[in-house]
């Protein structure tokens, strides 16, 4: 799925209109593994586009709150289920050992380039562990 930077910073518009000055963004590694230069460029977009409306990102690595096992994304969304479109990470705790050179890389590619930048108010690194 196409990055659309229109769409955004319409939505960005109406957050900064009734005075929202921050915004918690879920990152996945999937599509980060899948395609980094795409990744990366659209989170560079997302945040000019958020800087541009005076918004501050906090950027959740991994999340704990799915539906379903492990699976390739999908756009189509599941009627009545939380989550119904997220697509579970491989952060559960009986696997955090045997994935943490992949967990890892992707964390400290994009706090490494990231760590200094005003655009950004903090980092979550697992929401809901025990969820």
């Amino acid at each position: 799925m196409e990055f659309r930077s229109e769409e955004v910073d319409r939505e960005f518009g109406y957050i900064e209109d009734v005075g929202l000055n921050a915004m918690r963004v879920f990152l996945h590694m999937y599509p980060f593994e899948n395609n980094k230069i795409a990744f990366l460029d659209n989170l560079e977009r997302y945040l000019n586009i958020a800087d541009k409306h005076g918004i501050r990102t906090i950027f959740v690595f991994f999340d704990y709150c799915w539906y379903g096992d492990d699976r390739v994304f999908t756009f189509e969304s599941i009627r009545g289920r939380h989550n119904g479109r997220w697509a579970k990470c491989s952060l559960t705790k009986d696997r955090i050992v045997d994935n943490y050179p992949r967990f890892r890389a992707y964390i400290q590619e994009i706090i490494g380039q990231y760590k200094d930048d005003d655009r950004i108010l903090a980092w979550e690194i697992w929401n809901e562990p025990k969820n």
